[in-house]
């Protein structure tokens, strides 16, 4: 197999390190950009604004006399510049000549792959059930505030830690035998009829 030849981007004479820093939209100058067709700007500053929230790849500029021009971004500073944003982060390069500068804008573009389109399905299944999972602990965190006398798992009631079927249960017998009437101390006497009928004595019949 051949071997690859490692080539160095930036220039021998970029001795400076790019450095990573802030600066105001309007500071940058744009001038001229192969890519003509720009795409969906605001579908990028959707992105940008409500679900990333910043920019992942800072916008690439360089130093050229008194100003700042574009080298990379030029897709990223016009969303920044659509969500009314003053400043944009930046690599700024010091001594970057043309040559390396146009190489970047072509290498940021020509080699860049976007999903396959079953890639590209299985991404926004995996995000979408990730958001919902986190939808739904979030919608438990503010019942769990919001629920009026709920009790943390591990809590015991100090009232009564008895169940309530089985104190029901020894209370009704309780309540029976208090309404049990107490032997009385004075001696029954048998009536007329019952006392002649056990004095009937028994005769064998006949044979």
């Amino acid at each position: 197999m051949g071997t690859v030849k490692r080539r160095h981007v930036v220039n021998s004479t970029d001795t400076e390190p790019a450095r990573a820093q802030v600066l105001p939209v309007d500071a940058i100058h744009i001038g001229k950009r192969y890519r003509k067709d720009m795409g969906d700007i605001a579908g990028l500053a959707d992105d940008i604004a409500n679900h990333v929230g910043l920019l992942l790849h800072p916008v690439v500029v360089r130093r050229v006399g008194r100003q700042w021009q574009l080298v990379c971004g030029a897709r990223r500073l016009q969303a920044e510049k659509l969500l009314g944003r003053k400043t944009v982060p930046v690599t700024a390069h010091y001594n970057m000549d043309d040559a390396t500068a146009l190489r970047a804008e072509g290498s940021e573009n020509i080699h860049h792959k976007p999903f396959k389109l079953s890639e590209a399905v299985h991404y926004k299944r995996d995000l979408l059930e990730l958001i919902e999972r986190v939808a739904a602990k979030q919608r438990q965190r503010e019942h769990g505030k919001t629920a009026p006398g709920r009790k943390h798992s591990g809590q015991v009631a100090h009232s009564d830690k008895r169940p309530r079927c089985r104190q029901g249960r020894q209370g009704d017998g309780h309540r029976a035998r208090l309404k049990r009437p107490r032997p009385s101390s004075t001696p029954l006497t048998p009536s007329p009829r019952s006392s002649a009928s056990c004095s009937k004595t028994w005769t064998a019949p006949a044979g």
